[in-house]
């Protein structure tokens, strides 16, 4: 036992000698026990991901610009629809897709003349055969708010209109005057987006001078589709 005691007493008083005496330790072993360099690069990495996600960002935010709407071009009036349609066959023989077009004008006021419609059809009919037999010019009113009318004339000068009224009541008759909203049709060929340019400036003018009261003209493109269901 006691040499076990001795032997303990003299590894206690070896082992702050032999730290003592033992080397310091290299620059390179101290380097081994910490982390690699590579998680700087990381961090770099990091930092240009965040730039690259801000700058799309950025570009995200930005306003989108509407682009113009696309014109396309017209011609016409044509006096009539046969005319129109071979317009539309030249042009389609030199490649180039067209439309018929029926564009509505308004022609200004008018003034329409007119009996109260009455209750039926036949009741219309009897009225009018009185109003003929009586040597009075007029029609039974088809369709619409004065439907079963009947109708005295129609004018585009409020005077004249006036003098037929008092004409009529001479007559015995009561008249109305009623104002309506004239319009009329006119017929125009519609070129596709850009169509036109497959045309040299020398086929357009043989192509206007074949038809000389023609005009060209644009338009929105997107007349094109209900320009399609025009007959």
């Amino acid at each position: 036992m006691r040499w076990i005691f001795l032997l303990l007493i003299m590894a206690n008083m070896a082992f702050p000698l032999w730290r003592m005496l033992s080397p310091a330790p290299s620059p390179h072993t101290e380097k081994a026990h910490h982390p690699p360099v590579v998680a700087s690069s990381n961090m770099q990495s990091l930092q240009l991901l965040n730039e690259v996600s801000h700058v799309q960002m950025q570009r995200r935010a930005a306003p989108v610009v509407d682009q113009a709407p696309s014109v396309c071009l017209m011609v016409g009036a044509f006096a009539s629809v046969e005319e129109m349609q071979q317009f539309v066959l030249r042009l389609a023989a030199l490649d180039v897709r067209a439309f018929e077009h029926a564009v509505e004008l308004s022609a200004g006021e008018g003034y329409w003349v007119y009996l109260r419609p009455l209750v039926n059809r036949n009741e219309a009919r009897r009225r009018l055969a009185e109003l003929q037999a009586r040597g009075v010019d007029s029609y039974i009113i088809p369709k619409g708010e004065l439907e079963n009318g009947i109708s005295l004339g129609v004018f585009t000068r409020r005077d004249l209109a006036e003098a037929r009224l008092a004409e009529l009541s001479r007559q015995g008759l009561s008249p109305k005057l009623h104002n309506i909203e004239r319009s009329y049709r006119e017929l125009w060929v519609m070129l596709g987006e850009a169509e036109e340019h497959k045309l040299a400036d020398s086929v357009w003018r043989s192509l206007m001078q074949e038809n000389i009261s023609l005009q060209r003209r644009q338009n929105l493109c997107s007349d094109v589709a209900s320009a399609k269901n025009f007959h």
